[in-house]
């Protein structure tokens, strides 16, 4: 049940699935779907870079700068429809007309059919 409300977090949708199929056939029936916000994995803050060296020592790992932006999930539906959801799965998509824009982009290049954009959305000030 957990694993299946990770991929569809949605207790409608997974209650349901559960009645139709047994909640024993819900990982072959929930799958992450476009239109349906995922809950994010966030990052979990550290005090010093000695933290992050002794944790991951003798392993390889790979560091991000942080852009001091807004998390957001950008859903390109099949019917070519797009959602922007917030970290906490609010629907903002009329909060973020240029990642609409964006989207569309890639609504009509190749055979993209749907997707989910997880990004970090920054404003820049053009000069």
């Amino acid at each position: 049940m957990k694993e299946a409300f990770s991929r569809v977090p949605n207790y409608e949708v997974v209650l349901k699935t559960a009645y139709q199929y047994g909640i024993f056939n819900l990982l072959e029936h929930c799958f992450v779907t476009p239109g349906i916000p995922l809950k994010p994995m966030l990052a979990n803050p550290t005090k010093s870079i000695g933290e992050v060296l002794d944790r991951f020592q003798n392993e390889e790992f790979t560091c991000e700068y942080k852009y001091d932006g807004v998390r957001a999930q950008v859903h390109i539906l099949s019917d070519g429809s797009i959602k922007v959801f917030s970290r906490n799965l609010e629907d903002m998509t009329q909060t973020y007309p240029d990642l609409i824009s964006i989207g569309k982009q890639f609504a009509v290049s190749g055979n993209t059919i749907s997707m989910i954009l997880d990004c970090e959305a920054k404003k820049e000030r053009c000069q």
